[in-house]
Order: structure tokens, then sequence, then C-alpha cells
């Protein structure tokens, strides 16, 4: 039950079952120990798109990719959300 509550304060709500869940706070860890701001971050399975929203929060450019269409359409939300404050 613990894991299920800690998930949901690392994602919006309404976010997909995914097998690899990476929580926005450990991206931001990752990305404030091995990139600069404005560096450039792939990330070239991006599923929910934590790193992608991290990349945004700690101020790095980023692109993804995503061949699952129900994650790619979650992570589109997210940044979306994330940037602009609504969804486009």
């Amino acid at each position: 039950m613990g894991d299920i509550t800690r998930l949901k304060k690392l994602f919006p709500e309404g976010y997909p079952k995914h097998p690899a869940v990476t929580g926005t706070s450990i991206a931001r860890k990752l990305l404030g120990g091995t990139t600069k701001p404005n560096d450039k971050v792939v990330d070239p399975m991006c599923g929910l798109g934590s790193i992608l929203v991290a990349c945004i929060r700690e101020k790095r450019h980023f692109w993804g990719c995503e061949i699952n269409k129900e994650y790619y359409s979650f992570a589109r939300e997210w940044v979306d959300k994330e940037i602009y404050g609504v969804t486009v």
C-alpha cells in the first residue's frame, strides 16, 4: 500500500500504469548532478515523461520519444501543463 501512496505523489492524477517509474525528484537529482542549465537532454524512451518534466523544472532543454501511444499522450499532456499551465 505504501508504494501506491508514493506513486500518487510522484505523478499527476490519472497516470497510466508503467513498469519502470521514475519520479521527478529522482530525475531532478540526476539532472542536477550530470548536467547544467540549458544543456540538452535526450530521453529515447520517455514513458510517462518524468524526465522531461524534471528538465523543465531544472531549466534543461529536452527531446523525448515514446512508442506507446498511451504513455506518449500522458507525457505530452503533463509537459504541456508544466510549460503552459494547461493542456494544449
